[in-house]
């Protein structure tokens, strides 16, 4: 989608991302499979983003007071 500044733009810049977004619009009218790869990436993506995130508040509460798992004893 063309921001209002790209799609009014005189620049070289906005020619080329109008012509960018025109390529991804040919790509999705001719159902272009890496691009239906990418765009089913892009959720699990933004899921891994998520939980990536709380991955060390997690570590920090199981291990107790910040403590690195490698230096406590690892009791599952």
């Amino acid at each position: 989608m063309l921001s209002s500044a790209n799609y009014h733009g005189t620049s070289l810049a906005a020619l080329g991302v109008a012509a960018h977004e025109a390529g991804h619009a040919l790509q999705h009218q001719a159902a272009y499979a890496p691009l239906q790869l990418r765009m089913a990436a892009v959720g699990v993506t933004n899921f891994a983003s998520q939980i990536v995130t709380f991955l060390p508040i997690g570590g920090v509460a199981r291990t107790g007071h910040g403590v690195p798992v490698r230096v406590r004893r690892l009791v599952w």
